[in-house]
């Protein structure tokens, strides 16, 4: 897959997925330099599987960190219902400074 990760100033990072190729070792090392932010997924040509999904939040969740899919309302999905799911990037970073917040009081 095509991607594209931009880092956000709060500590997120922002992906959006243009076309098909294999892309989860390349994101594995974005993830890395950028000491594993939450990450929010923009997969607009549905390109993601499932289990693709699932390895990303996989991945994050062992660093303590969130995964937010932005998909339109109107969109079709056959995801887990445990899969964070908004319909918009502001909705996304709203959900992902909740995250933060609570993160920041559990410690």
């Amino acid at each position: 897959m095509s991607l594209i990760f931009k880092l956000i100033d709060n500590g997120t990072a922002h992906l959006i997925i243009n076309s098909n190729i294999e892309f989860l070792d390349q994101l594995t090392i974005q993830l890395e330099k950028a000491n594993f932010p939450d990450l929010l997924i923009e997969d607009p040509h549905n390109k993601l599987t499932k289990d693709e999904i699932e390895a990303i939040i996989n991945l994050l969740e062992n660093h303590n960190r969130c995964t937010i899919l932005i998909k339109p309302i109107t969109s079709k999905h056959n995801l887990s219902s445990e899969i964070i799911i908004v319909p918009t990037i502001v909705e996304a970073l709203d959900y992902i400074s909740f995250e933060q917040i609570q993160r920041d009081l559990d410690q």
